[in-house]
């Protein structure tokens, strides 16, 4: 489709960009990487959201100064983002122009399929509020189950439901009115990360149900009827198993004789 544009979520894209410099950070002489992995990530993160839509070329320009930036150089970048935006810092460890790691996180950073992708970023709609459909989705009807199609149905409306209902909640607050936050640790990194506190979910759609069930129920209404498609497998004409079997040593030159 011509017609439509195609953008990449931040956070698959910065995924990979962890994962290569997590190992170069293992490297000899490339451990000042490591105290460099969250904020290159939160500079990619920054770039794509502070950058109004259809502007990928200012996205690039961002990331890009990133390099300079890594160096303690903060000005000079380019036409479209000629200085970095930040205050004054704190003592850091900067790198140093022409060491093993300096060279080898310019090629990560600037490489030209990198900067293509960066260019085609979402500044607004991610796709974590679908992943997390899907995972509710699991929540409605495990895998590990074998469902009818009505009763699939029926579940995925449920996990819709659901979802409309609670994927907006506000963050909880404490009785004194303060925003409740909780540390995320991760078993492989020893940083913690903060997360909002969203308040509790709310099933407010079940009671509409049952009242519609009632309601219909008491005013004698008829259930739809539901056409069942037929099944994928019904399409399938399994083969003579004679007819397989021959075609399998025919095809492999087999003869068991």
């Amino acid at each position: 489709m011509p017609a439509t544009r195609h953008l990449y979520d931040i956070w698959h894209i910065d995924k990979g960009i962890k994962k290569k410099l997590l190992k170069l950070a293992r490297e000899k002489e490339c451990g000042v990487i490591s105290g460099w992995i969250r904020a290159i990530s939160n500079h990619l993160h920054w770039s794509a959201t502070s950058t109004g839509e259809g502007q990928g070329e200012l996205v690039a320009a961002k990331w890009s100064s990133l390099e300079r930036h890594l160096h303690n150089v903060h000005a000079g970048h380019g036409e479209l983002f000629p200085r970095c935006e930040h205050g004054r810092l704190a003592r850091r460890q900067w790198l140093k122009p022409n060491t093993k790691a300096s060279v080898k996180l310019s090629a990560i950073v600037s490489k030209p399929s990198l900067l293509r992708d960066i260019k085609k970023l979402s500044p607004k709609f991610q796709t974590s509020t679908l992943e997390g459909f899907h995972s509710l989705i699991n929540h409605f009807a495990p895998k590990w189950a074998s469902f009818s199609y009505c009763g699939m149905l029926t579940r995925l409306y449920l996990a819709v439901l659901h979802h409309n209902e609670n994927c907006g909640r506000p963050q909880m607050v404490t009785r004194d009115g303060n925003k409740v936050y909780k540390l995320r640790c991760k078993k492989f990194m020893s940083t913690c990360t903060v997360q909002e506190v969203s308040q509790d979910c709310t099933f407010d759609y079940v009671t509409d149900l049952m009242v519609e069930t009632i309601r219909r129920c008491e005013g004698g209404e008829e259930a739809a009827v539901i056409e069942i498609p037929p099944t994928l497998s019904s399409r399938f004409q399994r083969p003579n198993k004679d007819d397989a079997i021959a075609a399998h040593l025919r095809r492999f030159g087999r003869n068991d004789e």
